[in-house]
Parts: structure tokens; C-alpha cells; sequence
């Protein structure tokens, strides 16, 4: 992410991750959470369109399921779509 260049459109991104996804695994995914947290403040400073938006959520207690997605994705995505549609107004 760090080589590609900034993201000049105007992107409205909702992102989640639970804080406890990846634990106990012997692989790559035990760094799911530290990689997602540095990959979401990387992000942050590729969005240059100052209409562009990320929403970026973590859970002390989510895991990879969809239960605790889903907590989060609808309230979210409605902001999103609020933002987004306020913008194409002006």
C-alpha cells in the first residue's frame, strides 16, 4: 500500500476488524490485527479528496464472524450512504 500512489476519488470506505481475530492461529493471520490497524492508517493518508471518507471500526471482543460484522456494517453503511449522498447534492 505504501508504494502505490494516493487515491484522489472520492472513495467512501467502512472497514472492521475484530481486535481478536486471528488469535491462536499459527499462520499469517496472527498478525491480522496489527497489519489491519497499520494498513488503516496508511489508507487514511492515501484518501486526498477531502470528500473522501473511511470509517474504520474495531471490537475488543470481535472475531472473524459475521455476527459482529454485521453489528457495525448497517449503522455504518447508512452513514456512509447519507455522507455519499450529500455530496453528490453540493
Amino acid at each position: 500500500m505504501a508504494e502505490h500512489p494516493s487515491i484522489n476519488d472520492e472513495k467512501h470506505i467502512f472497514w472492521y476488524v475484530g481486535e481478536r481475530e486471528g488469535v491462536g492461529y499459527p499462520n499469517i493471520l496472527r498478525h491480522m490485527v496489527p497489519y489491519t490497524l497499520k494498513a488503516a492508517k496508511l489508507l487514511a493518508t492515501k484518501l486526498t479528496n477531502p470528500n473522501a471518507t473511511l470509517q474504520f471500526i474495531t471490537d475488543v471482543q470481535g472475531v472473524h464472524r459475521h455476527h459482529y460484522f454485521e453489528k457495525y456494517f448497517q449503522r455504518n453503511i447508512l452513514q456512509l450512504e447519507k455522507r455519499y449522498k450529500t455530496s453528490i447534492k453540493n
